[in-house]
């Protein structure tokens, strides 16, 4: 058995049969509780793709864990760290590439309504400082507020106003299960807005994993991250453009450790990584 766990989510892999269950259970930071999908579009969306994969059964009740089986033991996060895996992580992340373009296809359903978790979520920190008020400050001193309003701004204009594709929400390295049968674990955050911004999230996301390693924040997760981004762009089926993602990614990553895990130190050198891409520093 592996766990993962944060104020946020924690995560239980065990075996079963020739696949893993995986199952994430609410923590005290969730808010608001995990809610069940209905049975029409949960039917709906397990059969779009098969990288696509929904919880086993939908929970009965919001506020219990979501299960799903997927033939890997760990996220592709955690894969990077074995260089003779990378063909392993480029072959999860294009299926997942696939799986958001075959996702992004599909009418959005009236009964989803809210915008993209991620980029609420750190809006919400960015205007109050609330869930993480240490990195807050610390940004607001390394960043100033001027790059503070334009994050902030930014923040907006993605938001956009309601409607749009539906989403994943919150694609990303966590919910991609490299195996035989690669996984994107959906259903959780579904959400609507533009279906690029599904893709550039992920793409930001590896962006920022490369920028950890160069600044030697992340040394054992050097890999080639212009053939993982390719792999994610060549499963969709066109180029996405990230547009200024990456420094949003950056912070995205380093308030949900300062809210969900706890202050660390080393997340001022995060504030360093975001106002280099912001200046256009390598």
């Amino acid at each position: 058995m592996t766990q993962f766990a944060t104020r946020l989510v924690r995560t239980t892999v065990e075996p079963e049969g020739d696949a893993f269950r995986w199952r994430r259970e609410p923590g005290p930071a969730y808010v608001p509780p995990p809610a069940p999908l209905p049975d029409p579009l949960h039917r709906t969306l397990a059969s779009l793709h098969p990288a696509l994969r929904l919880p086993v059964r939908p929970t009965a009740e919001p506020g219990l864990s979501l299960t799903y089986l997927a033939h890997g033991p760990l996220p592709a996060a955690s894969w990077l760290a074995f260089p003779d895996q990378q063909p392993l992580v480029r072959q999860a992340l294009h299926a997942a590439g696939a799986a958001l373009a075959a996702l992004h296809r599909l009418p959005a359903p009236p009964e989803v309504t809210r915008p993209h978790p991620g980029v609420s979520r750190l809006a919400t920190w960015l205007a109050t400082g609330e869930s993480a008020p240490a990195l807050h400050r610390a940004a607001a001193g390394r960043l100033g507020p001027a790059r503070l309003d334009r994050l902030l701004d930014r923040c907006a204009t993605l938001l956009g106003p309601p409607g749009g594709d539906l989403l994943h929400g919150a694609a990303s390295l966590a919910l991609i299960v490299p195996g035989p049968e690669p996984a994107l674990l959906s259903g959780e955050f579904l959400a609507r807005g533009s279906g690029s911004l599904d893709v550039a999230w992920l793409l930001a996301e590896l962006s920022e994993l490369e920028l950890a390693v160069a600044h030697g924040l992340a040394p054992a997760l050097s890999a080639d991250y212009e053939a993982l981004r390719r792999a994610v762009q060549d499963g969709y089926g066109h180029p996405v453009a990230v547009e200024g993602l990456v420094p949003l990614r950056v912070l995205t990553h380093a308030h949900d450790y300062a809210a969900y895990v706890g202050w660390d130190p080393q997340l001022t050198k995060y504030l360093d990584i975001v106002a280099d891409v912001m200046e256009g520093r390598p």
